[in-house]
C-alpha cells in the first residue's frame, strides 16, 4: 500500500522530522558551548569582583561616581557664573578681567540667539543651507466673529405680499 503524496501522514512525518532535527541541534550546541554567558561572566568578575552580588554593588558605585561628577561639574559652572557676575559689579577687580567677562557675556548672548535661530531653521542637505522650517500643514486664517449674522444663499428670501385693493380685479376672475 502506497501513501498518496498529499496525505496528512506525510506532512506529519516531515513536521516530526524537523522538530527532531531542531532538538538535536540544541543538544549539540549545549555540548559545544554549555554556558554561552561564561565569557561575559568572566569579564564582569575581572572588572568588579566575584559573584553577582559584587556586580550589583559595583554598578551602584559607578552610578554614585557619575552623579558625583555631574554635581561637581554643575557646582563649578555655578561658581564661575557667580564670580563673573560679582566681577562685573565689583570695583576691586582688574579692568582687563572685567572686560573679559563682559565679552564672555556678549558671546553667551550671541550663542543663545544663534541657538534660537537654529531651532526655527532646518538644515537642508540638498542645498547645504539653513532654511526656515515651515509647518507641513498651514492652518486657515482665524476669522473673528463681528456679531452680525451673515446672510446665507440658502436662506429663503421673504417676499412681501401685497394686499389686494377693492378696485382691482383678481387675476383669476378677469375673463368672466
Amino acid at each position: 500500500m502506497a501513501t498518496p503524496a498529499d496525505s496528512y501522514l506525510l506532512t506529519q512525518d516531515k513536521a516530526k522530522e524537523k522538530m527532531w532535527l531542531s532538538q538535536r541541534r540544541v543538544e549539540d550546541d549545549k555540548i559545544k558551548d554549555p554556558d554561552p554567558l561564561a565569557r561575559w561572566r568572566k569579564e564582569r568578575e575581572q572588572a568588579c569582583g566575584k559573584g553577582p552580588e559584587a556586580w550589583v554593588e559595583w554598578a551602584k558605585e559607578e552610578l554614585v561616581k557619575q552623579e558625583k561628577e555631574k554635581d561637581e561639574k554643575r557646582m563649578k559652572e555655578t561658581a564661575e557664573k557667580d564670580y563673573a557676575a560679582w566681577a562685573l559689579k565689583s570695583s576691586k577687580v582688574d579692568p582687563l578681567e572685567k572686560t573679559r567677562y563682559e565679552a564672555l557675556k556678549e558671546l553667551q548672548k550671541i550663542d543663545a540667539a544663534e541657538q534660537a535661530y537654529k531651532e526655527k531653521m532646518k538644515w537642508n542637505p540638498a542645498t547645504e543651507t539653513w532654511e526656515e522650517d515651515k509647518p507641513a500643514f498651514d492652518y486657515p486664517p482665524v476669522i473673528k466673529p463681528t456679531g452680525q449674522k451673515k446672510e446665507s444663499k440658502f436662506d429663503r428670501k421673504k417676499t412681501v405680499t401685497e394686499e389686494e385693493s377693492e378696485n382691482e380685479i383678481p387675476e383669476d376672475e378677469q375673463y368672466l
